[in-house]
């Protein structure tokens, strides 16, 4: 090899050496700079507004753990993205029925680590290996006030039925779940004996208001349904009552909490999750009585660490789903029966609905 030969083939052989160390060093940050994430998938809207608020950009400034927030959560992307082992999530915001799911590969949701995530104040029914309660919302009656002024208003599931002392067009979504909870409830059966629902008992009572009822499909629909006076009473979540009553102070409409259902989001991590270790750090973040308070003040969603209801001012607890459910007056979904028996009684309800 030549003098000159053997210079070239330094050079390139040092040009390589630098190039494969500045790849490294870039590959190296980037790398670490995508484990100082966590990945959040939540409803959107305002209430994911309010949650960057009111905890993940607390959460940054303390932690320095950045938090991507995403919409549009649903179970079968996340069912997809286990199987394949590409798990883009790291802390998901789920339907209670959806913790004790499985998917075809095993187990959906990562164990939880209590040992880092303090739970202090969630009660126990609200606590699961795989999932921990953050959000309580309220499937309650509600009611155009024009149709039903004062001394004359609805107060039960059983004035829901009763279209001769309560006359007008009634409403609910159309999919079995709590619509046969509320046609039991007004079959006066206990709060406490409600489940395992008894589902040709609820559609038979169904029959009754078959052809005064409009079925629904979207939850924004009831509010705007019932404050035009379309229907006269429906089914609706209590927060989207608050919502609209929040845009619209003069809307016509008023809710009954007593023989409402309390539903809980409850916050788990999608198995294969990248960022697992950031993603109990959030969670943990999320469950602080102080800010699950704020949150609630601000957005009517009820608290799932009870000790957040003695930091709220009186009016804003009387908003609070977990508040009424403290009380007795709701009854708390049966998520697991629910996540059992859902496809069936999806079925049994289309078949009911197509019956003349």
């Amino acid at each position: 090899m030549s003098h000159k030969t053997l210079i070239r083939t330094l050079r390139h052989t040092a040009a390589a050496l630098i190039a494969a160390a500045a790849w490294f060093g870039v590959s190296a940050t980037a790398h670490a700079a995508d484990d100082n994430v966590v990945v959040f998938a939540g409803w959107g809207g305002s209430w994911q507004k309010a949650e960057r608020t009111f905890y993940f950009d607390s959460f940054e400034k303390a932690t320095g753990i950045k938090v991507i927030d995403v919409p549009d959560v649903n179970l079968t992307k996340i069912k997809t993205m286990v199987d394949a082992n590409n798990v883009e999530w790291d802390v998901v915001q789920a339907l209670g029925m959806w913790v004790s799911q499985k998917t075809s590969s095993g187990e959906l949701w990562e164990q939880l680590d209590y040992s880092v995530i303090a739970a202090d104040g969630v009660p126990k029914d609200l606590l699961d290996p795989r999932g921990v309660g953050v959000a309580t919302f309220a499937q309650i009656l509600a009611y155009n006030t024009n149709a039903y002024p004062a001394g004359k208003q609805p107060t039960s599931w059983a004035d829901f039925w009763d279209l001769k002392k309560f006359p007008g067009k009634r409403g609910t979504l159309n999919q079995p779940r709590y619509s046969l909870e509320m046609a039991l409830m007004a079959e006066d059966v206990p709060m406490d004996k409600l489940y395992p629902l008894d589902v040709e008992r609820s559609l038979k009572k169904w029959d009754a208001l078959k052809n005064d009822a409009l079925f629904w499909e979207q939850w924004p629909q009831g509010p705007s349904l019932l404050a035009s006076g379309e229907i006269t009473m429906t089914l609706s979540s209590q927060a989207r009552i608050l919502g609209l009553l929040q845009t619209e102070k003069s809307a016509p409409v008023a809710m009954v909490w007593k023989g409402g259902i309390m539903t809980t989001d409850f916050l788990a991590v999608p198995r294969g999750s990248k960022h697992k270790a950031n993603a109990m750090k959030l969670i943990s973040w999320m469950l602080d009585a102080k800010r699950q308070a704020a949150y609630a003040t601000d957005t009517s969603v009820g608290p799932s660490n009870i000790k957040a209801l003695d930091l709220v001012d009186q009016k804003t607890k009387e908003l609070l789903p977990s508040y009424h459910y403290q009380k007795g007056e709701l009854v708390a979904v049966d998520s697991v029966w629910w996540a059992t028996n859902l496809d069936k009684a999806t079925e049994r309800w289309n078949q009911w609905k197509l019956k003349n």
